[in-house]
């Protein structure tokens, strides 16, 4: 995902880059034809204006200096204004403004002659002429004509295509100045991305690494209790097993919803449908949560709409975990009275073709929720108050994972509560319909997985976890065959008829994958036996590896002890014999 996200930013930036050289160059193509077309011809124009703005100008001067030689009756006066505006020549070029110059007189208010001419014929000049008129009373005296030079009109000109130059430098500057801040924007946010990526996968790596440190003696430490459960105990020494049972599975808890809220803000939380037998699935939660039901004197029920499909496509693990979360929660803010969980059709929603909109609730008659605290209850670290937490404990964070995996999940989540008069926590999934899986393992006469005695070889380097797991198998009465690494798993399957191998996956000297890479490339039939990987790594995206190199399912570390003979038994051939097996899934629990 982060390198798609770069080569995005990098073709993002490349594309950007050619429309801004396209873009460039259209301006460029229309300047060209803007100032050929119409720039020029106005330039033109407004040259001739600026020229007749001078000539007028002048012509106040002229017109007093031909009312003065009217006065006079002495043409000397005119003439020498008239060469006066003659050697007037542009300050910073010395281009000349008038290079000839007559004055017509509409009467005879001079001697003689009636026109005056002062200056040179000019062939290429253009002609301008200026009525004049006296000061008072206004009448018309006669009038002007100056022949300006074209280098004039031709100066004016260039001082407009001076402004214009400068004011196309300043928006080209502008536009470049653009680009860079938009450039070096795109080389920040590729900076921060990289810088995220980089933060992420150290944070990736350190939750891996602080998944595997803690489940692997958790394992030890939950399968020794299961173990001394199994022994004669006094009841106060039970009381401490249970105790030591119970802090380690809320570690756990903890645990696994730190790990679920990195990966949905990381953006791998990936949503796994398959067909799912949902009542069976809602009677497990009831199920195992029936025993803190009964100890803290609460009724806890079930009611199923028979409407509901039996089989529906979902994922069965995240609905588990939601389910559980607030089943969980209810037994745990309810003192007394009853908890009910409740599936049923529901009309609050309108469905997708082929698909029915179930509402999933659990109800119970515990402390409730003021509505100020419900706004921000599916918030992360959020409880009701602080004496919530310090009551009855909790991380605050299993709502608000269950508020993002319902959405995940299509669905909507929501409370309808009272302080004092209970809650109703629900959500509203769309399910459709599925075919119940074929069952490819024996049953027995009463529906339940056929048991048979196995060798099992346990590649564990952990002496405890060993330990562990060799005294569950041989209570099942299974033969076990033992291992430290991955290279002695090997020269034993060699050496040994073996039904099913148990393989962890980080080992010394050769680890369970690349153990596993060799036994699938052995050109032998022990090359199809099957492998189950031991593992405490809870995230999703490294199990993805143990199909790829040939594992057929995985338990994740700590695990319970059903969970383990469950695996053996739908992945055991039946005749002793190995056989091929599918790719890597999750062992049911």
């Amino acid at each position: 995902m982060s390198k798609l996200r770069h080569l995005v930013s990098g073709n993002l930036q490349r594309h950007l880059a050619l429309l801004f050289l396209l873009l460039a160059a259209s301006l460029m193509g229309l300047g060209g034809l803007y100032w050929v077309q119409v720039l020029e011809p106005r330039l033109e124009a407004d040259a001739r204006a600026a020229a007749g703005a001078i000539a007028q100008s002048h012509a106040r001067n002229l017109a007093d200096a031909l009312a003065a030689a009217h006065r006079s009756g002495d043409a000397h006066v005119l003439q020498e204004a008239m060469d006066e505006i003659l050697v007037l020549n542009e300050p910073t070029t010395g281009t000349p403004f008038v290079i000839g110059l007559r004055v017509l007189a509409d009467r005879d208010l001079i001697a003689s002659p009636a026109t005056l001419h002062r200056g040179r014929a000019c062939s290429d000049c253009f002609h301008i002429e200026v009525p004049l008129y006296s000061r008072a009373p206004h009448e018309l005296l006669g009038r002007a004509e100056f022949d300006s030079s074209t280098a004039f009109v031709e100066h004016l000109k260039n001082r407009v295509r001076e402004r214009l130059l400068i004011g196309s430098m300043l928006a080209a500057s502008v536009l470049l100045l653009a680009w860079w801040n938009v450039a070096g924007m795109f080389r920040r946010v590729k900076a921060n991305e990289e810088a995220a990526s980089a933060a992420m996968r150290v944070k990736s790596a350190f939750l891996a690494t602080m998944s595997h440190e803690i489940r692997t003696p958790m394992n030890g430490v939950l399968g020794m209790v299961h173990l001394l459960r199994d022994t004669p105990l006094s009841p106060q020494q039970r009381e401490y097993v249970d105790a030591i049972a119970t802090s380690g599975e809320t570690l756990l808890t903890i645990l696994d919803d730190v790990l679920d809220l990195s990966k949905i803000e990381a953006g791998k939380l990936r949503i796994d449908l398959q067909p799912m037998e949902l009542r069976r699935l809602v009677e497990d939660i009831v199920l195992l949560n029936s025993a803190v039901a009964r100890t803290k004197g609460l009724a806890l029920s079930l009611s199923f709409d028979p409407r509901v499909p039996a089989w529906v496509l979902g994922d069965p693990v995240r609905l588990r975990q939601v389910l559980q979360n607030l089943v969980g929660n209810a037994l745990k803010f309810t003192p007394k009275g009853f908890v009910e969980l409740a599936v049923e059709v529901t009309e609050m929603e309108r469905a997708a073709p082929d698909r029915i909109a179930v509402l999933f609730a659990v109800r119970d008659t515990g402390i409730g929720i003021s509505p100020a605290d419900q706004s921000h209850l599916f918030e992360d670290f959020s409880q009701a108050d602080s004496s919530i937490s310090r009551k009855f404990g909790g991380t605050g964070l299993g709502l608000a994972i269950c508020k993002r995996l319902i959405t995940a999940m299509g669905g909507r989540i929501g409370v309808d509560s009272e302080p004092g008069s209970g809650s109703s926590f629900f959500f509203v999934l769309q399910l459709e319909g599925a075919e119940p899986p074929h069952r490819t393992v024996p049953e027995t006469g009463n529906g339940e997985l056929e048991r048979r005695p196995l060798r099992v070889l346990v590649a564990e380097d952990g002496e405890i976890n060993r330990r562990v797991v060799r005294a569950l198998l041989q209570k099942e009465g299974h033969t076990v065959l033992e291992a430290e690494n991955g290279r002695e798993a090997i020269r034993c399957l060699l050496a040994e008829d073996v039904d099913v191998i148990l393989m962890d996956v980080q080992m010394p000297e050769m680890d369970g994958l690349e153990a596993t890479r060799r036994i699938r490339a052995l050109d032998d039939v022990k090359a199809n036996v099957p492998i189950i990987a031991l593992t405490a790594n809870a995230l999703l995206e490294e199990r993805a590896v143990f199909e790829t190199v040939g594992m057929n399912a995985y338990i994740t570390k700590p695990f319970q002890p059903a969970q383990l003979y469950r695996a053996l038994t739908q992945l055991a051939p039946a005749d002793g014999r190995s056989r091929k097996q599918p790719g890597a899934r999750r062992a049911p629990g």
